[in-house]
């Protein structure tokens, strides 16, 4: 919303914008993979899970692995 504010008032600084789109996707990518790594370990992706395959889940990394792997 704010590039877009500023983007309208003709103050749109590209690389703050993107440096902002960097760290939002990075946000969205460690919480994706936390939400993974400790479901797994609760048990709550089982194999009745509904929607996207989760690497945890599937075998394809271990808990540890996908928590590990969170950006810093």
């Amino acid at each position: 919303m704010g590039t877009a504010l500023a983007a309208r008032d003709g103050h749109l600084d590209w690389p703050v914008a993107g440096g902002c789109l960097a760290g939002v996707l990075l946000i969205q990518i460690g919480t994706n993979l936390a939400n993974d790594g400790f479901d797994f370990e609760r048990g709550a992706d089982g194999e009745d899970r509904v929607g996207p395959k989760r690497a945890a889940q599937q075998g394809w990394l271990s808990s540890q692995q996908v928590l590990a792997a969170q950006p810093r």
